[in-house]
């Protein structure tokens, strides 16, 4: 199949699983969540040796510039308080608010593979308190790497007393390990959420388009937003949070998107071994003369 098969297909998808509407319901759950998250872990960041404006620094280069300085505000007049209640209660309210976005990505994934769900409730949430420390923990490590890189290379060549040029190229490497970081974490959420057992092959292209489609549509918008929209003139302060929400928006169909990819290839796969994709039962291949 060519590239113009599978986009048609995942076109037809997008239409028959009713994408728009999930992706809607997914952006609002990731707006209740945003914040949280966001003030939990710059407080965290706060408590260690991190800086935590790199975190705002990373999301400016994907938020228009009106949705960067609500966040940016918000976020830095929050901050001022910092104390373990801040912490504690952010970390509560993140799970709570998280698990209802996981829930909402769980039910598009499942959709895609024509699956249904049997996991209890209790399981669904821990799943996601551990998805979440789990993101966190990805995330601390890519601002470590990508903070302390230069740090990291220029202390090993002193410790070891070596000029090897190996050192040098981990400052290179610094943004390529936080772009595989990204494919990573989205392959997990393809691979652990869906009621369905997957390997880890079958959902890396999807995490790839999910990585690279998040980075150029943010892209593309913010460029859009910050040159010939006028949304602050004509909405006002609310035009800022429409900004968000779409930000978001378009961010929930990469990532429901990229599941539906996996699901197509994954139904090649089954169909070329005479496999329904759904029930799991064989069928005869009939040939047409």
């Amino acid at each position: 199949m060519c590239i113009t098969d599978y986009i048609l297909k995942m076109v037809v998808k997008y239409k028959q699983h009713n994408i728009s509407a999930l992706a809607s319901q997914l952006a609002y759950d990731m707006l209740l969540s945003f914040f949280p998250f966001l003030i939990f872990l710059l407080t965290l960041l706060g408590h260690s040796s991190l800086e935590p404006t790199e975190v705002l620094i990373a999301l400016k280069t994907v938020m228009p510039n009106e949705a960067y300085m609500l966040v940016e505000n918000t976020v830095r007049s929050v901050l001022q308080t910092r104390n373990s209640e801040l912490l504690s209660f952010s970390l509560i309210f993140t799970l709570y608010t998280a698990s209802r976005g996981f829930r909402a990505i769980m039910y598009g994934l499942n959709r895609a593979y024509e699956t249904k769900e049997k996991r209890n409730y209790i399981n669904i949430i821990l799943m996601s308190i551990v998805f979440m420390i789990g993101l966190i923990g990805v995330i601390m490590f890519v601002l470590a790497f990508l903070v302390f890189g230069e740090a990291i290379s220029n202390g090993l060549k002193n410790w070891l007393d070596l000029e090897w040029a190996l050192f040098d190229y981990i400052n290179l490497i610094r943004y390529p390990v936080a772009l595989s970081s990204m494919i990573f974490v989205f392959a997990a959420m393809y691979r652990l959420i869906p009621a369905r057992k997957l390997s880890w092959g079958e959902v890396v292209p999807g995490a790839v388009f999910t990585t690279v489609g998040w980075l150029v549509s943010s892209y593309v918008f913010s460029f859009y937003v910050n040159n010939f929209s006028n949304y602050s003139s004509v909405y006002g302060t609310i035009g800022v949070i429409i900004v968000l929400m779409l930000w978001l928006y378009i961010t929930s169909i990469i990532i429901l998107l990229g599941g539906e990819l996996n699901a197509i290839l994954r139904h090649e796969k089954e169909l070329k071994c005479g496999f329904y994709s759904d029930k799991n039962k064989r069928i005869k291949k009939i040939k047409y003369y």
